[in-house]
């Protein structure tokens, strides 16, 4: 894991002792840098550690280690794309639990102060997709988490000032779930996959102002299934990643309502933003060639689209 500036790359990651780790997820903000690693290469297990790097101190701290939670098991990765983000105060992520109900595993969200102060602490049981918004948190509770939660809805929830509330709710038709979710103070925006069998795949996006009660609503053209999703105080990105449907990389630009179709790159459709400026991914014409690929970054007002 490292930083790239102007200067250079500065490398954040401590040095590896023992089996190879590969940094699977990662969140910003001004002060902290937070990353996942795992060793593993499986498509349906891993093994987690959680680490911060504080710009200020220009420490790296081990933040968390699932071999505090596992008890000895091999744990499933927990659904949805968004697995890891930075708070004001405190970085969250999601890791499986082992349960001794029906269900074998089960899944929380755990944080730990940006210092390495106190233990990793459960912040929301029953529950995933972590999205820090300053000091708040939200979170997806569903049936896929929650085992006894009804079957038919979702729930978006924030953790904050000692509450734990429901901000927004929605219905779930069979094989649907809420995929991603981001937030940004005052917004949160959240994935519903598209319902299967479709014969057109069309998840959902939300984006919900609590405060005024309004939301917009886009259709997408792919399940939702793999998506990513990413925001800014201005602006609304997502992506499928390494999805089969639609590869395009988009914007939504929440004070000029203009959406924005950046590219698209199959296999490796990216797309993020930080403050006034997107980044998403270009590639080569090999692009099994890691070095012809780019991220471009840049204001969308000077995008060549």
């Amino acid at each position: 894991m490292g930083r790239y500036t102007g200067d250079g790359v500065r490398e954040l990651s401590a040095p590896s002792r023992g089996a190879a780790r590969q940094a699977s997820y990662a969140d910003t903000d001004e002060r902290t840098v937070a990353w996942m690693e795992t060793t593993s290469t499986d498509m349906y297990q891993m093994d987690w550690r959680v680490y911060g790097f504080d710009r200020r101190s220009a420490r790296t701290v081990l933040l968390g280690d699932s071999a505090a939670v596992s008890k000895g098991k091999r744990m499933p990765i927990p659904p949805g794309m968004s697995m890891l983000s930075v708070g004001a105060d405190r970085v969250y992520w999601t890791t499986a639990v082992p349960t001794t109900g029906q269900r074998e595993f089960g899944a929380q969200i755990m944080g730990r102060s940006l210092t390495g102060g106190r233990a990793p602490e459960v912040v929301a049981e029953r529950a995933k997709l972590p999205a820090a918004a300053g000091t708040d948190l939200h979170y997806v509770r569903s049936e896929d988490v929650s085992p006894g939660f009804t079957a038919d809805r979702y729930e978006i929830r924030k953790v904050g000032g000692g509450r734990d509330d429901v901000v927004a709710s929605g219905p779930l038709v069979p094989e649907q779930q809420v995929t991603a979710l981001t937030a940004e103070p005052g917004r949160v925006s959240w994935i519903v996959s598209a319902p299967a069998p479709a014969p057109e795949p069309a998840a959902s996006l939300y984006v919900l102002d609590p405060a005024a009660g309004q939301a917009i609503q886009v259709a997408l053209g792919d399940d939702g299934s793999s998506m990513m999703l990413n925001s800014s105080p201005r602006y609304v990105c997502w992506s499928n990643g390494n999805g089969g449907g639609d590869a395009g990389q988009y914007a939504l630009d929440l004070q000029t309502d203009r959406l924005w179709r950046l590219g698209e790159a199959p296999g490796l459709s990216l797309a993020l933003a930080a403050g006034d400026y997107v980044a998403w991914s270009k590639l080569g014409a090999e692009p099994q060639k890691p070095e012809q690929n780019s991220l471009v970054v840049a204001p969308l007002g000077s995008a060549d689209n």
